[in-house]
């Protein structure tokens, strides 16, 4: 039985509430199995979601939807080691969310 973290659907609220993903570039660090990524994904251009754990990469990528394969880009690597662009013109949202 897997435990739900937000059971009453707080988070996915909370986030569209403070963030406008429509047609922005994202980075989210820390991805995890992409729970938060299909939480806005469908409305950005662009997503790259990075995460240091290659089991958790590795679900997220089986369980991306066909509709989103183009724009989710799941990446298995820490920020640290992230050989992204970080020259500020590349992405419109930086964000992680239970990352440290």
């Amino acid at each position: 039985m897997a435990i739900r973290l937000d059971p009453d659907g707080i988070e996915p609220a909370l986030l569209h509430e403070l963030v406008d993903f429509t047609g922005k570039s994202v980075l989210e660090i820390g991805c995890g199995e992409g729970r938060v990524t299909w939480q806005y994904a469908r409305l950005a251009a662009q997503v790259t979601a990075i995460d240091p754990d290659e089991e958790d990469i590795e679900i997220a990528l089986k369980e991306r939807p066909d509709h989103l394969a183009q724009k989710v880009n799941f990446v298995d690597t820490g920020i640290e080691d992230f050989d992204g662009p970080f020259d500020g013109s590349d992405y419109d949202i930086v964000f992680f969310t239970r990352s440290l």
